[in-house]
């Protein structure tokens, strides 16, 4: 192996020749035990001396196991063990969920909890299978359009209501509406916070402190949009009946 080495760094040009490092005799401890001194011969073989042996495990026959049953006594103050009883935590809406389709839509269901943390929930739904034409728009063609959006309120439910109540109407008001749905969901997104943080302020100062994030599935004919802030993602799937 050495020759090899020497032979192949000795034709490579511009570079400097291998010389390995020869052995020698050296003491290594090993972690939690004995000292092992690591000897190298002339032919590279290592050997290893004072190495401890593992142990064996003494074997125990079955007549030499006895069991003995030992009780533990509780504390006076300790109360028993209680079966465990079914934990009903309100909604703040009942679930939704069709009852048969609707255009492109053929079924939705929704449903929002509270949790363990706490006794109010901060969640909103808004579902909205078709959109009216809104009074600016009469004189221009006008598609079926449905809005679904959940928003995940935080420091109160007060932007999470105001976004289920408004952001829809904020998208279908843009001028780029519906020819453009991309560009009237990012308007409308930045209308309705704009507004929502004017009136969350009375002479300058913040008196409303909530917020929310907010997932949204715009269907325009049979194109489906959808747009999110925060944290709330949408998944997508394709199954067939």
């Amino acid at each position: 192996m050495l020759k090899s080495r020497q032979a192949l760094t000795s034709t490579m040009e511009g570079y400097p020749s291998f010389n390995p490092p020869k052995p020698s005799f050296h003491t290594r401890s090993r972690p939690f035990g004995n000292e092992v001194k690591t000897i190298a011969g002339k032919d590279n073989r290592v050997t290893r001396k004072g190495t401890p042996k593992p142990r064996q495990a003494n074997k125990l026959s079955p007549s030499s196991v006895s069991l003995e049953r030992t009780s533990v006594a509780l504390p006076s103050d300790v109360p028993p063990l209680m079966p465990s009883k079914e934990v009903v935590v309100p909604n703040h809406d009942p679930a939704k969920c069709s009852v048969k389709h609707n255009g492109t839509i053929r079924a939705y269901a929704a449903n929002t909890n509270q949790g363990l943390v706490r006794n109010y929930n901060e969640d909103r739904v808004s579902i909205i299978l078709n959109i009216l034409r809104p009074p600016s728009k009469e004189k221009e063609l006008w598609p079926k359009c449905s809005f679904f959006g959940v928003y995940d309120g935080h420091g109160g439910s007060a932007c999470a209501d105001y976004l289920r109540d408004n952001l829809h109407q904020f998208v279908i008001r843009e001028p780029s509406f519906p020819w453009n749905p991309r560009e009237a969901l990012k308007k409308g997104f930045e209308n309705a916070e704009k507004q929502f943080l004017e009136l969350a302020q009375v002479d300058g100062n913040i008196t409303e402190k909530s917020g929310s994030c907010a997932v949204v599935i715009l269907i325009v004919e049979e194109m489906c949009f959808i747009a999110n802030v925060g944290d709330s993602r949408a998944v997508l799937s394709r199954y067939f009946i």
